[in-house]
């Protein structure tokens, strides 16, 4: 039996114990010394990343106990602190992704909880791009939006992208005087209980690779699939759109009717030699308003939506589905917000202007599936079409509709879409196409369309540049670089067929890059600098032999040619620069200088890496001259020549290749025949046309001299 010193002893060992277990950790860390995350005991927290400077910390009002974890998620493993306050039971976390950059906080709400995160010390020095909250979700230079998502960046482009990872109708991000805060919207309801928020920070160099750090981040947790950018017929090919700056937009030819003219134009592409890939029937197509009439085309203050979301009678005597027949085309319909005279409102459960009603979109996508739709457009998702503002309608009306839609194969396309209605279609894997500019693409539009189109890059969904005319150039240019659908709208007696050869073969089928346009970096901080120049920006197609990068430039101000160096491009040692409008092309280092003219308004060049004294430029009369729907290029193994297969189309009975060689090379053809060869010892540029065999395929090796 020990002594009353030993048992008081053990007593004040015991008493020191408790208290030891009861003391909550001072501080952890999680993360590496190139990124990391602090929290301490006090409530003190902080995110560190070397590379910037960044420095950002925060406080919670309570000390608490700060636990450490290791765990993995979809986009992999990370390193978590949980922070518990003395007073609460609910729980705040950091999760710091080294390997890719990304940071996570997260706050369980509950009635007076502080806001977090609320990180001090973001530098005023920092410019920013941000998207606002009107339709489209228009770009905007150091002027940030509570939806976000946004861009921070410095001068050497060390960049921070921060959104919301859920909840983004109500989502609020705010950045005044250095501190950063994100939270709920003060106007929403009151967040039920114990609701997760999470806001994502990602970090990087470059703010085109931030970005699309971010968006991977992001596509991630929504388990969202990549979407080819050939994924159905309004990807794959050629369409003809009826909306709005389109020629037959509420009008027709009074001799046909609107189904009869429609079926002219699709007669009129085919015999072109340009067959149409989908067809798609804007606001027009159903009764709109309280007189439940076709023609309304007003929207002032809501009013205009659908009556009933239907064919109209007047317009489709025999039935929808009667046209699909004869049209013998996959369609895309345009979808408004509903009126406030429409019976829906007393059949089917609402938000706002909108349904909500699971019924009621199940109902609407088997009609629309059983008269060939492909494609459902919601239109007016920034204005009108929208669900109140709490924290079930908008995730209701867009789950719903996704589901839907998804269950009959269809894919969707947002129109006029707010922030929030990008960052919501991350989760919906049919959500293959969002149109980032307003309507009738134009020169006007061209800036909105390559910024905006970022944010849709990022989230793995295809920008929609919106109809334009057949004829225009360098509207075609630029909508095909986007990889996107490319569609016009021109009246039937004015189709430029031989145009839209350039971005299409002859079974309709778009040829188009890999990866689309986006401004250079350097852009980016000009404009946010107020010292804006000529729009540089680039799309790329990834072939075996390399990647070849498409640069479109356009001036902003009265200048005559757009400087760039290839280097800026990710080349190194040297590179052929082709000029697709004159044919012109020369080698030169990647570091060199090159000054592209903008005739007319526009400049566009192909740059294609030369290895062992052979660059390939492609197919000249595509857009895209090294789109994989029309060839495909690989390295011979150990003699530094290039091997290609040409693809034909149904129709095509000749495709030239134009290739830089240093020297007069070897031509070799393993399938098809050369029609004509001929070397350029000035300009070093070979031009070789070939014909297809039976399978409709041209194949051929050329070796650099002296292999």
């Amino acid at each position: 039996m020990p002594s009353k010193r030993s048992a008081l002893r053990i007593s004040r060992l015991l008493m020191l114990a408790c208290l030891l277990t009861a003391i909550p950790l001072l501080a952890e860390t999680c993360g590496t010394p190139a990124l990391q995350a602090d929290f301490s005991a006090d409530g003190t927290y902080s995110i560190t990343r070397a590379e910037g400077n960044i420095h950002w910390t925060g406080k919670l009002p309570e000390p608490g106990r700060v636990q450490k974890f290791s765990d993995h998620d979809a986009l992999g493993d990370f390193c978590g602190l949980r922070f518990q306050g003395e007073k609460s039971d609910e729980v705040d976390a950091i999760r710091v992704y080294s390997a890719q950059g990304i940071v996570t906080l997260t706050v369980r709400t509950a009635p007076e909880r502080p806001q977090f995160p609320r990180l001090s010390g973001v530098s005023m020095d920092w410019r920013s791009l941000g998207y606002g909250v009107a339709p489209f979700g228009p770009y905007t230079f150091n002027r940030l939006h509570h939806q976000g998502p946004w861009v921070l960046f410095d001068g050497k482009f060390d960049t921070v992208v921060v959104s919301p990872a859920d909840h983004f109708f109500v989502s609020d991000l705010q950045l005044q005087n250095g501190v950063l805060r994100s939270g709920f919207l003060a106007s929403a309801p009151e967040a039920p209980a114990h609701t997760l928020h999470t806001t994502v920070l990602a970090f990087g160099d470059g703010i085109h690779a931030t970005l699309t750090t971010w968006g991977h981040a992001m596509q991630a947790w929504a388990a969202r699939p990549v979407v080819r950018n050939d994924a159905g017929p309004l990807l794959r090919g050629l369409s003809y759109w009826t909306d709005n700056g389109a020629y037959y937009y509420y009008k027709f030819d009074p001799k046909l009717g609107y189904t009869g003219t429609l079926l002219a134009v699709a007669d009129r592409f085919h015999q072109a030699g340009v067959p149409l890939h989908l067809m798609q029937l804007d606001s027009w197509f159903y009764p709109k308003g309280p007189e439940q009439q076709w023609q309304v085309r007003h929207w002032e203050h809501g009013a205009g939506g659908a009556y009933r979301y239907e064919p109209d009678r007047q317009l489709f005597p025999d039935g929808i589905d009667a046209f699909a027949s004869k049209l013998d085309l996959p369609m895309a319909v345009h979808g408004r917000w509903i009126d406030q005279s429409s019976p829906y409102r007393h059949m089917y459960k609402m938000s706002g202007n909108v349904i909500i009603d699971p019924a009621y979109w199940k109902q609407t996508a088997a009609w629309l599936r059983a008269a060939n739709v492909v494609v459902y457009e919601q239109d007016w998702l920034g204005t009108f079409a929208q669900a109140e503002a709490n924290f079930t309608a908008p995730d209701a009306y867009h789950d719903e509709m996704a589901h839907a839609m998804r269950q009959q194969g269809i894919a969707l396309q947002y129109c006029m879409p707010a922030p929030a209605d990008y960052l919501q279609g991350v989760r919906y894997p049919n959500l293959t196409t969002i149109r980032t500019s307003d309507d009738r693409f134009e020169r006007a539009r061209w800036d909105e369309f390559l910024y905006d189109s970022q944010i849709a890059y990022a989230l793995g969904i295809w920008p929609w540049s919106d109809v334009f005319m057949s004829s225009e150039t360098a509207n075609l240019v630029l909508s095909t670089l986007s990889s996107g659908p490319v569609g016009v709208g021109d009246a039937i007696d004015k189709i430029d067929a031989k145009n839209l050869l350039r971005a299409a073969r002859a079974d309709g089928v778009l040829v188009k890059p890999d990866h689309g346009i986006r401004p250079l970096d350097r852009i980016y901080l000009a404009d946010a600098d107020g010292h804006p120049v000529s729009m540089i920006a680039v799309g790329q197609s990834q072939q075996a032999a390399g990647a070849t990068s498409y640069v479109f430039a356009y001036p902003r101000h009265q200048e005559t040619a757009a400087a760039f160096t290839p280097a800026e491009l990710g080349y190194k040692g040297k590179v052929f620069v082709y000029n697709w409008r004159t044919g012109d092309g020369i080698a030169q280092d990647a570091g060199v200088t090159d000054r592209l003219p903008l005739a007319d308004g526009w400049g566009y060049a192909v740059v294609a890496p030369v290895n062992a004294g052979l660059a390939l430029v492609g197919d000249p009369q595509m857009i895209a001259t090294m789109g994989r729907q029309r060839l495909a290029a690989r390295p011979i193994s150990g003699s530094g020549g290039l091997a290609i297969d040409l693809r034909f189309a149904a129709g095509e009975s000749s495709q030239t290749l134009v290739l830089y060689a240093a020297k007069a090379p070897g031509v070799r053809v393993t399938a098809g025949k050369i029609e004509s060869q001929r070397y350029n010892a000035v300009n070093h540029m070979l031009q070789v046309t070939l014909t297809p065999d039976a399978k409709g395929v041209a194949q051929l090796q050329v070796m650099a001299a002296g292999k």
